[in-house]
């Protein structure tokens, strides 16, 4: 990404704290586009929610720009999505907004895409508006247009499921 200098990191369990900040920033996000409310105490988050990202099917991978980290991309394993579904599969992914719009997004989707050659899912509700030309864009020039792309129902909402192979 032009003009920032951007260092790679993958978080582990004692660095769950990084995880936990910025994914409450993420919810907060996403309650524009899901309706939720915050909890009793003003935070949207709870660490039960990402305590399931320390096991071995996933990976956080943490962009940093000087000292702070810029977002996350969590990666899993589709099977856990999509039944029969081999390959890797974009769990969460996460921008601060000070960085929005500058590139890194597409950044971080190339980098995570290129550690794991293969079959690739990536999920996105059609309710989070901005999310879906994103990724179609991202992927579509990641793939320079060999994707497919599909409707889908899941937790009682519409998604737009994105599958390609970049083995």
């Amino acid at each position: 990404m032009p003009g920032l200098d951007v260092r790679w990191t993958t978080l582990d369990e004692s660095e769950a704290p990084v995880l936990e900040n910025l994914y409450e920033f993420l919810l907060y996000d996403l309650a524009r586009y899901f309706g939720f409310d915050a909890q009793p105490d003003g935070s949207y988050g709870r660490a039960d929610r990402i305590d399931r990202y320390w096991t071995g099917d996933f990976t956080v991978h943490v962009p940093w720009l000087g000292e702070a980290p810029a977002g996350f991309a969590i990666i899993g394993r589709a099977d856990r999505v999509i039944e029969d579904r081999a390959g890797r599969d974009i769990a969460e992914f996460f921008v601060v907004r000070k960085v929005r719009r500058r590139g890194l997004g597409r950044l971080m989707a190339r980098h995570v895409w290129s550690m794991y050659p293969g079959d690739w899912l990536v999920r996105v509700a059609v309710v989070n508006e901005p999310a879906v030309p994103f990724w179609r864009s991202a992927i579509a020039e990641y793939t320079e247009n060999a994707f497919e792309e599909e409707p889908a129902q899941r937790f009682d909402l519409d998604w737009v499921y994105f599958k390609f192979n970049n083995g």
